[in-house]
């Protein structure tokens, strides 16, 4: 029992650190927008703009990492995929903590930060739903809401810290080039964790498996495909609405309230910011245990619910140009109860054989179509349209999806894996 347990404290610490590594880039946009963009006296929004937009494009590359180690993950073990993808992320973000501005290289800075955030997405891309299917497969038989819940709090509390970095490298009194340090950390820390995922065994799951897959096997992209692309679409939807909906209330709206609105003080932003990320960190578990209790779709239900209300109540208040800070709090809450049983749901449907891919590239496709770009899209609605309420309308739009994904998935699959035996 605490071998079991070493191995899955070291993979979902490895899952911290990445997330940490991989939110840093959104906290911290307006000074990369700064360093890398140069300003534009026409549209002083326009770095900001460019910013976001390599932000989107490690979304974007997602899609082929899942692939390739879906692939792996689902061939030649989870381990193995889990040690290489960390390299992915870690050396990356250690080199955007040292890169030279335009100033310096113009455009080759810009094509050195374009690389990195590249090879950050592919690397997470297979890394959050590799770990999930990891500890899953060695916990998640009797809870496995609760043992997801695990994981959904490794990431949490990553981009907690990697907010609370940003909050006290963005004080008015700190040094300009602070903004680096947090990015050259979390590489350092990466590579720590790389070393310690030596002690990763394989799943006894994965393990039972190996041996009774058949030697002629197809495991070619191809079969995948074309056996599995309904699932894939409705597992894309479902996590594009949880990637998109997180990256607009806990990335965009930051910025948004501050830079744009003009509504709240930088510092004051990034405060609210982290009481948010740290009360949807710190609720993780009970939301894990009260989906074990309803069941991983009823949970899912209630929280979409709920929080499309929620959103109508943040319209209402941004009319009137403020937004109370109990209003921030109470939906990071129920954000929880939305996000933490979505992942319990889609691998109940799926096959040992399969779930790395279908996991790891439909969440890859989601988060490249809806989740990363939406950040850029809510500043381009906002820039063309000048209605404070319009994003916000994106935001619905996005939970209605999540609603549509959930019917789908209980209308078209059929329970198949073990997790919830």
């Amino acid at each position: 029992m605490a071998k079991k347990s070493k191995v899955i404290i070291v993979a979902i610490l490895g899952t911290l650190l990445e997330y940490y590594d991989y939110a840093l880039y959104g906290f911290l946009a307006i000074f990369l927008a700064e360093h890398f963009f140069p300003a534009q006296a026409a549209d002083s929004n326009l770095p900001l703009i460019q910013t976001w937009m390599i932000f989107a494009t490690a979304s974007l590359a997602k899609p082929l990492g899942a692939l390739l180690f879906g692939h792996l993950g689902d061939t030649q073990g989870r381990v193995k995929s889990l040690r290489i993808n960390m390299w992915g992320i870690a050396l990356p973000t250690a080199l955007i903590g040292i890169l030279p501005g335009y100033g310096s290289m113009g455009l080759w800075a810009i094509a050195a930060l374009l690389l990195c955030r590249i090879l950050q997405g592919m690397s997470l891309g297979g890394e959050y739903d590799g770990v999930t299917i990891y500890v899953l497969e060695h916990v998640g038989k009797k809870h496995p809401g609760f043992a997801n819940s695990l994981v959904c709090l490794a990431s949490s509390l990553g981009i907690c810290l990697a907010a609370f970095a940003a909050s006290l490298v963005s004080q008015s009194h700190a040094p300009h080039i602070y903004w680096r340090l947090p990015f050259i950390l979390g590489g350092l820390f990466g590579l720590g964790v790389l070393w310690s995922r030596r002690y990763l065994e394989e799943t006894p799951e994965f393990s039972a498996y190996q041996k009774q897959r058949p030697q002629k096997m197809d495991d070619s992209f191809r079969v995948f495909f074309k056996t599995q692309w309904r699932s894939l679409g409705w597992v894309a939807l479902l996590c594009g609405a949880v990637g998109g909906s997180y990256h607009f209330y806990f990335v965009f709206l930051n910025t948004y309230l501050h830079s744009i609105l003009k509504i709240l003080p930088m510092d004051v932003a990034a405060r609210h910011l982290f009481v948010s990320l740290l009360i949807y960190t710190l609720f993780g578990p009970l939301a894990g245990w009260l989906s074990d209790k309803l069941g991983a779709q009823k949970t899912l239900l209630y929280a979409l619910a709920t929080l499309t209300l929620l959103i109508g109540i943040h319209v209402v208040c941004l009319s009137n140009h403020f937004l109370p800070p109990s209003l921030l709090y109470v939906t990071a809450l129920v954000f929880t109860f939305f996000h933490i049983p979505g992942n319990v749901f889609l691998l109940q449907h799926m096959p040992v054989d399969i779930r790395y891919r279908c996991l790891s590239l439909g969440h890859a496709l989601g988060s490249a179509v809806l989740s990363g770009s939406t950040p850029v899209l809510c500043l381009f609605i906002w820039q063309n349209s000048q209605q404070t309420a319009l994003p916000f309308l994106y935001l619905i739009m996005l939970l209605l999806l999540a609603f549509l994904a959930i019917w789908g998935l209980s209308k078209k699959l059929k329970c198949t894996c073990s997790i919830s035996d």
